[in-house]
């Protein structure tokens, strides 16, 4: 390498270091993003089967992904509003007023309010009550910044994702040709690093589903025959819960089915028929481990899986993912872990040839 390509490749070096600073903050949104791409990628594929049209195509398939989503997340707050309203039709007058009397307090104002000027005074001159209110206002603007970096950051995510559907094959073609010597070796390890992932992440969203779907049929089924007092509250919502926690490494639907099966004792306990109960109680801890558990990991899994992963390696990715990068871990330490072991099988061996 001459003086001048010696200078242009330390001008790339930071390039790619400013590059690094620059995306390392939204790492979440980036995994984020790549989840969903994965997800809504087999439906882009049909999509420009029957149109031509790329923008359509990504649109159309993120809209499928990002609507069930939406859907669920409007039935569950229509449960929680349906619940409060019954907390609050069922409480006590005498505490419904000990509320309305400590919210008085907390914004009552001293001052004779036919006279506005001497009340504003009045106002001006209670240093707890401007504390309060600046506090409340410190709050309320903290929740809104919240609120809003948390819309910027599903906007990103559709973002990204859409151009990833709709340029992804122009992205990864350019990869290949610019940055690349030897493009026969990185076309083999960036395609199965693309399979890899495939699998691993559309798996999962198809695990969670198909758990669901059979924790939908078990739980209706229960609440069939069970007795009035075992019957579970919401089985469809249960359900989907179930299969978000599949998503959970290790610990799956056990997140939902323990608290579930302790919530079946305590009512049969309540009622007095611990005992008699007993045979309902075993039968769904042996249908949800059974059937909603153990039926999708086993069917599922040698489909799903990244071949040439270790599966124990894997399973500590999702472990170790996590305790390092937060939520988003549980996407970026698989990623992480099918990088190094795909590079390991496919690029030192080429490396030790050439």
């Amino acid at each position: 390498m001459d003086g001048r390509n010696s200078v242009w490749g330390y001008y790339g070096i930071v390039l790619a270091v400013v590059l690094f600073m620059l995306v390392a903050p939204f790492r979440d949104v980036i995994a984020y993003s790549l989840f969903v791409y994965y997800i809504a990628r087999p439906f882009y594929s049909v999509v420009r089967r029957v149109t031509q049209w790329k923008m359509f195509s990504a649109l159309f398939s993120l809209v499928i992904v990002i609507l069930p989503i939406v859907c669920i997340a409007a039935y569950t707050l229509n449960i929680g509003t349906i619940e409060f309203a019954k907390y609050a039709q069922s409480m006590p007058d005498d505490e419904k007023s000990q509320y309305v009397e400590m919210i008085t307090d907390k914004i009552n104002v001293s001052g004779d309010f036919s006279d506005p000027w001497s009340s504003l005074s009045g106002i001006g001159q209670d240093k707890e009550l401007i504390s309060s209110v600046l506090g409340l206002f410190n709050q309320s603007l903290g929740y809104f910044f919240s609120f809003f970096g948390f819309v910027f950051n599903v906007f990103l995510v559709f973002l990204i994702s859409f151009y990833l559907l709709k340029d992804g094959g122009k992205l990864r073609r350019s990869v290949f040709e610019n940055i690349f010597y030897s493009q026969r070796v990185a076309h083999v390890y960036f395609n199965e690093v693309d399979k890899a992932l495939y699998r691993v992440f559309f798996g999962n969203i198809l695990n969670a589903i198909v758990t669901a779907v059979l924790a939908i049929v078990v739980y209706s089924v229960f609440n069939m025959y069970a007795p009035v007092h075992l019957q579970l509250p919401y089985p469809i919502l249960l359900a989907i819960l179930t299969g978000v926690a599949s998503l959970v490494p290790m610990i799956g639907v056990k997140l939902v089915w323990i608290p579930t099966v302790v919530y079946l004792a305590v009512s049969s306990f309540i009622a007095d028929s611990l005992f008699g109960d007993a045979a309902y109680i075993l039968v769904f801890l042996a249908a949800v481990n059974i059937v909603v558990d153990m039926i999708p990991d086993f069917a599922l899994r040698p489909f799903v899986s990244a071949k040439g992963v270790n599966t124990g390696a894997m399973m500590l990715s999702y472990i170790f993912g996590p305790m390092v990068f937060g939520i988003s871990g549980i996407f970026i330490g698989p990623m992480i872990l099918i990088l190094v072991a795909k590079y390991v099988s496919i690029v030192m061996p080429a490396l030790r040839k050439g």
